[in-house]
């Protein structure tokens, strides 16, 4: 692998990962609630909003 290819690499990780965060955010803020559920309906993440209207 060359040196290109790695830092083309490197790039990408971190722009999904700027990406991936930039998502999170957005859910931890959103005023409308928000979860995330299994196939077996376990919940998964539940964001400030859902947690306040069902707890």
């Amino acid at each position: 692998m060359c040196p290109t290819d790695r830092r083309e690499r490197t790039l990408a990780s971190q722009s999904v990962n700027k990406y991936i965060l930039s998502i999170q955010e957005i859910y931890k803020n959103s005023p409308v609630p928000v979860c995330v559920r299994n196939q077996s309906r376990k919940i998964l993440y539940a964001n400030g909003a859902f947690i306040e209207l069902f707890s």
